[in-house]
């Protein structure tokens, strides 16, 4: 039967041709991807197109023929050569020519380089944190890292990151283990040691190469624990602090926190004149103290609280409420006259006793030794400033001194306006300076005519306290006055 296919074989003529390949750089790139800074080693395959080729010029883009120095042409006799790639997301080309018998002779090849330098992880983001004392456990994301220069258009399968390495902060663990751990996937697990650990982690992904692990920037997120709202409340009704209020008053801190060591509690500290006689600062093991002002101005400042959790935060948490005393106040609604003016030390307690004293021009009626006397003007005849002071039985308290006018007001000062108006004209008339003292004006206007004058904006005919009202004229001739106590007139003419 052999012998029979041979014979059919050269009786057909079938003949079987042989083509000469044409040149390659080897290793061929196909699918490939090469990793920076390793040394691979090319070779021309030229195949049989060619002979008699000389020397081999090649030249290497973002690589280089040296692993000390750049160096991206190079002229030899031998048809093999070293290639160490840059750490560049791109692409790298080698080429290489040569003449031959048959002519010049060119070849290039191009690689994916697997580099990540420079590029930065995506949208690194936890899952819900924990808030302080929680001790759950926290996933941790970050977008896939792809090679920008693969997939596509490229003609290379679309690849990605070899891996992750993630930085935990102290206290911090994945499946146990603390410190640096890797992970094929874009994301981690993590679980903090106690209630209170913070921190900041940070990822980068990496390229496995032969000569180590390349990679990206780093990204990183803040762990700390989402900050809680704390405040001290005093209990319902209370006023704040004033001169005598010593009655006792309980204060809460406020506050969402589970892991209050239930040893050490709470740490009050109060302004000076809280809890006179006892050990300072407060502990309490409840949220809740109970505690007795002096009546004094020390009772005014800070209340600060310290929440003592049972694990370790630096600086601690706690809250501050600002006490503002109230301060006595002299008040007075109208100068002292001879027939009396009361006089009121407001913010004391029913219990203080207020101790008057009045400068010479006026005395104290009635009322001493309470908080509202009554006082008078000396004489009928008193006329100017006088001083109004208080003592008070609080602690560390004084009371400003207040400046009253005593007797009568002064004189308004001239009136100034338009003295021929026109009738129905709208004018304004002002008295200065204003008199001292004066607790409103009594304005009057000419009287009589037809029309008669009046308000603009109104018919009254005083008082109004204002030192430059508004008139609409009228068509009598007379005088606009302002009176407090004394009188001050100007005459008017109407236009006629």
């Amino acid at each position: 039967m052999t012998k029979l296919l041979l014979f059919a074989i050269v009786l057909l003529g079938i003949s079987i041709s042989i083509y000469a390949q044409p040149p390659v750089i080897s290793p061929t790139p196909g699918n490939n991807t090469v990793c920076p800074g390793e040394k691979i080693t090319y070779q021309l395959q030229i195949g049989g197109n060619f002979s008699s080729c000389g020397s081999y010029s090649w030249t290497v883009s973002n690589g280089s023929f040296s692993s000390v120095s750049s160096v991206t042409s190079k002229t030899s006799t031998s048809n093999e050569v070293d290639v160490y790639w840059n750490d560049v997301a791109g692409n790298g080309t080698l080429t290489v020519s040569s003449t031959c018998a048959e002519g010049v002779m060119t070849k290039s090849s191009s690689y994916a380089i697997k580099s990540l330098k420079d590029r930065n992880p995506e949208n690194l983001r936890t899952g819900i944190p924990n808030n302080y004392c929680g001790v759950n456990t926290v996933s941790v994301f970050v977008n896939e890292m792809i090679l920008e220069n693969t997939g596509g258009a490229t003609g290379i399968s679309q690849q990605y990151a070899d891996g992750y390495e993630w930085s935990l902060p102290a206290g911090w663990k994945s499946n146990g283990v603390s410190g640096t751990v890797t992970s094929s996937a874009p994301f981690i697990s993590i679980t903090p040691d106690n209630g209170c650990v913070g921190g900041s982690l940070s990822v980068k992904a990496y390229m496995n190469c032969n000569s180590g692990k390349k990679y990206s920037s780093l990204a990183s997120i803040s762990l700390d624990r989402p900050s809680t709202s704390i405040t001290i409340t005093p209990q319902a009704g209370y006023a704040g602090p004033g001169c005598g209020a010593v009655q006792n008053v309980t204060f809460t801190v406020n506050h969402s926190l589970t892991c209050v060591d239930p040893n050490i509690g709470y740490t009050w500290v109060f302004p000076e004149g809280w809890g006179a006689g006892l050990t300072k600062p407060f502990n309490t093991s409840s949220n809740s103290i109970t505690i007795t002002p002096s009546g004094g101005e020390k009772d005014g400042g800070d209340i600060n609280v310290t929440v003592h959790l049972t694990c370790t935060i630096s600086p601690p948490l706690g809250a501050t409420k600002k006490l503002v005393f109230n301060k006595p106040l002299i008040s007075i609604s109208q100068p002292i006259c001879d027939d009396g003016t009361t006089v009121s030390l407001t913010n004391v307690a029913p219990s203080v006793n207020v101790n008057w004293s009045v400068s010479s021009n006026m005395y104290v009626f009635s009322g001493q030794g309470t908080s509202s006397a009554v006082m008078k003007a000396v004489s009928v005849g008193s006329l100017g400033n006088g001083t109004i002071s208080a003592l008070v039985n609080c602690p560390n308290t004084t009371v400003d001194p207040k400046t009253v006018w005593v007797g009568r007001p002064s004189q308004p000062g001239a009136i100034t306006g338009e003295i021929r108006p026109s009738i129905g004209g709208i004018y304004n008339y002002v008295s200065s300076p204003p008199s001292v003292g004066a607790a409103y004006y009594d304005w009057l206007m000419p009287y009589y005519g037809n029309p008669v004058w009046s308000w603009y904006g109104g018919t009254v005919s005083g008082p109004i306290n204002t030192l430059t009202p508004n008139f609409i004229a009228g068509s009598s001739s007379g005088y606009v006055q302002a009176i407090a106590w004394n009188a001050v007139v100007v005459q008017v003419v109407p236009a006629g």
